[in-house]
């Protein structure tokens, strides 16, 4: 399983590499990339992974065409007011300076994690030669317990998923965000046999 694990953590490295590209150059800034964590858990336990009582701001999009499962980009609020500030204003960051999340707020953020998914899930297509075609993004606001539930209870008792979870980082903003990969079996086992395809190895 750990061998296994590395595959998709390879996997997900190339697609967050992408989309931190995206982000970087839009907003002009050096963005770094955490080593993604690939964790195998149970619907119920992925909330357990966050901090519950946070606010937070969310975009997904549920796939359903070429891989079955989640891509989510997630802010918890301080970052989302330093992200909106960056892009309003030139790169010029104040997070003090937007003390609610307008409408317009919410809209770039909207606009910017559809931008980042979209590159990730470019880069997934591309190294799993699949055409991944995501619905359009949601935007969840809230604690992050009430998100978690939200995108998760319909899969409640129904076995395990696969969860690659990348942090992204703007050091010189102190802002950090994270993009998460949520799996199901078939579809991990689907990268599974592509990469061992690539890779000259049998599937087992």
């Amino acid at each position: 399983m750990k061998d296994e694990l590395g595959i998709l953590q390879e996997v997900g490295q190339i697609a967050a590499g992408h989309g931190s590209t995206a982000l970087s150059d839009f907003l002009e800034k050096k963005v770094i990339l955490t080593p993604p964590e690939t964790l195998v858990l149970s619907p119920e336990a992925i909330p357990q992974s966050f901090n519950v009582d946070q606010m937070s701001i969310t975009i997904f999009s549920r796939l359903r065409s070429g891989l079955k499962g989640e891509v989510l980009f997630i802010l918890d609020e301080k970052n989302a007011f330093r992200l909106i500030g960056l892009s309003a204003r030139g790169n010029e960051a104040g997070p003090e300076s937007l003390p609610i999340l307008t409408e317009m707020g919410l809209s770039t953020i909207k606009e910017l994690g559809n931008m980042i998914i979209g590159s990730y899930l470019t880069a997934l297509s591309i190294t799993l030669d699949r055409m991944i075609v995501p619905p359009l993004p949601t935007l969840i606001s809230g604690s992050v317990e009430y998100i978690m539930d939200f995108i998760f209870s319909p899969y409640t008792g129904s076995g395990e998923r696969f969860f690659i979870d990348t942090e992204l980082t703007i050091p010189s903003e102190e802002m950090n965000g994270r993009i998460c990969l949520i799996l199901s079996p078939q579809s991990f086992r689907e990268i599974k046999s592509i990469c061992l395809k690539v890779l000259g190895l049998p599937f087992e």
